[in-house]
């Protein structure tokens, strides 16, 4: 969706979010070493903290808040716990929150690590978003009957959690059949849960971060009544071994599986139709993968950091995706596009299109070979490819996008054929291992950052004969433009030296080339003979390379002499 701001409401939502950030820091007034804010009422206060967002751990030990405080001879109701109140608390251990409180904010509560209990009064009605993640210490939680709010994550990265239960009056969350779980009694979604949860047969929803970094949590069974996984649901659960999904299943969120080490194997249901984003990223422990017959939508990064997975493979029935010639591989089938690779995937030919993220940190991919048919190589593509030492881009690249092939440590050599025009930003960052490039004569524009961090590069080549538009001036920011060399046709060396960015190079030198070499790859081949015809269509005369006949013009005789010399073997 295409989103239009305007210049006054940028102006708005920046006075808006500043003033956010003053009052996140700031607190009016501090009594028994509590601080305090006027509410917008202007007649009761909410606990906060100091004023400094890095000294929030001012409250340690036990902590009693009162119902009201006095301030300035006027007596104030403590109505709510504010946002970040006692966030990062390292010490805190126990609270005491008066029955005049009526809300927790987010964030109250996060990582108190050494909160041992959580007792939330029936005057509270409103609890926010990560109000209380990461107190690792709290064994047990009850909800009030009051409550008719809970953000997400309210609970989440509680691992220590082994009880949770609802007032059984309360009317708009429940814990039905005993589960420890915090249910939606609406919508039946299962909000919060923790190692000894049982989900009840009526639940039809696994909540966002469910059960979140609940670490210790070894088995869970998932009833017939649930149709979708939410996203983050069982995220870093790294002590789950097993889990099975019932065939009502039809939607598996982002990230849902996400970091669950030590899942060895996961069989996706029949039913599932929908897989989001990074659902099994990180899940270093799986092995093999199977997409079923009706899985219509797939997300980016999907198996992203799967270090030992071997196989993935999309049953042949699917409509949408594919796995031709046993590539190891997930294909966007109307569009040639290989959506996600692991490290023993081949791209078959007829791939157009390297999707976002699709080998992403696959550090034990040590080759891979890109047929002629690849058009784009998108962001991220191969970002993080350490395995990765020798890359060929095929004549048929024209554009390698943002971050395609950042720190790929260990890449000593690429060599690009004649057919790439651009360079976006960030596309061989941090490849350190690189000494020498050469750019074919097709390139006409480079990005930001493009070899940034290529501390190693000392020697460039470049056959474009009019110097590729240089986006930034941090292109080549990590070069050492004093001692680094410049290689560019003979004829095209003014060009470089009066062009933005390429004169920083001090030493810029005539390239030596093979005559009749017109696209620069070492080697006479058709592909020069149609690189040289185009370029006495376009009147570019040049690339020195194309003066086959040595005559010192470029002409169509040239093209017979290079059609002969091929036919003739030299």
């Amino acid at each position: 969706m295409k989103r239009n701001y305007s210049f006054k409401k940028v102006l708005l939502i920046s006075a808006v979010l500043l003033t956010c950030i003053v009052c996140m820091d700031a607190h009016d007034f501090t009594v028994d070493g509590i601080y305090y804010n006027f509410n917008a009422d202007g007649e009761s206060v909410s606990v906060t903290y100091m004023g400094n967002s890095n000294s929030s751990s001012v409250y340690s030990g036990d902590v009693v808040i009162p119902s009201e405080v006095t301030y300035n001879g006027e007596i104030y109701p403590v109505t709510e716990i504010g946002g970040y109140a006692f966030a990062k608390c390292s010490s805190l251990t126990d609270v005491v929150i008066p029955n005049s409180v009526t809300s927790i904010g987010s964030d109250a509560f996060w990582l108190c690590e050494a909160l041992t209990q959580i007792n939330i009064p029936n005057s509270v009605v409103s609890i926010g978003g990560d109000a209380f993640t990461r107190c690792i210490s709290v064994t047990d939680i009850f909800i009030p009957s009051s409550v008719t709010f809970i953000g997400i994550h309210a609970f989440s990265n509680c691992w220590g959690l082994t009880r949770i239960e609802v007032d059984e009056n309360n009317t708009v969350f429940d814990s039905r059949d005993n589960c420890n779980a915090i249910i939606e009694t609406a919508s039946n979604e299962l909000l919060a849960g923790c190692v000894n949860t049982v989900i009840p047969n009526t639940v039809t929803r696994i909540g966002h971060s469910a059960f979140l970094n609940v670490r210790n949590l070894t088995q869970i069974e998932i009833p017939n009544s649930v149709t979708t996984i939410g996203e983050y649901a069982f995220d870093s659960c790294v002590g789950l071994t097993q889990i099975n999904l019932p065939n009502s299943v039809t939607v598996i969120e982002n990230a849902a599986f996400r970091d669950c080490s030590g899942l060895t194997s996961f069989e996706i249901p029949e039913s599932v139709t929908a897989l989001g984003s990074n659902v099994f990223s990180m899940c270093s422990g799986l092995t093999s993968l199977y997409i079923p017959a009706n899985v219509s939508s797939i997300g980016y990064f999907l198996v992203t950091r799967c270090d030992n997975l071997t196989s993935l493979v999309v049953d042949p029935n699917n409509r949408y995706y594919d796995s031709r010639d046993n590539c190891n591989a997930i294909i966007y089938t109307e569009e040639n596009q290989l959506l996600e690779g692991c490290k023993t995937s081949t791209i078959p030919y007829g791939i157009e299109y390297i999707a976002l993220g699709a080998f992403y940190e696959c550090y034990d991919l040590t080759q891979i070979t890109i047929p002629n048919t690849v058009r784009v190589i998108d962001s991220d593509a191969f970002h993080g490819c350490t395995g990765l030492t020798h890359l060929e881009i095929p004549s048929s690249v024209i554009a390698i996008n943002f971050e395609a092939f950042r720190d790929c440590a260990n890449l000593v050599d690429v060599t690009f054929k004649d057919g790439l025009e651009y360079l976006d930003v960030g596309a061989f960052r941090g490849c350190t291992g690189l000494t020498s490039i050469t750019l074919p004569s097709s390139l006409k524009s480079l990005d930001g950052l493009t070899f940034y961090g290529c501390t190693g590069l000392t020697d460039l080549t470049c056959l474009a004969t009019t110097p590729p538009k240089i986006e930034a001036y941090d292109c080549f920011s990590s070069v050492t433009y004093s001692t680094a060399t410049l290689h560019v046709y003979p004829s095209a060396m003014e060009s470089y030296q009066k062009a933005i960015y390429w004169n920083y190079f001090k030493n810029i030198t005539g390239v030596q080339y093979i005559p009749g070499d017109v696209n620069g790859d070492n080697t006479l081949s058709i592909t020069d003979v149609t690189a040289l015809i185009n370029l006495l269509l376009e009147g570019d005369y040049m690339n020195d390379a194309a003066d086959a006949n040595g005559d010192g013009t470029i002409s169509i005789t040239d093209v017979t002499t290079l059609i002969n010399r091929l036919l003739s073997g030299e």
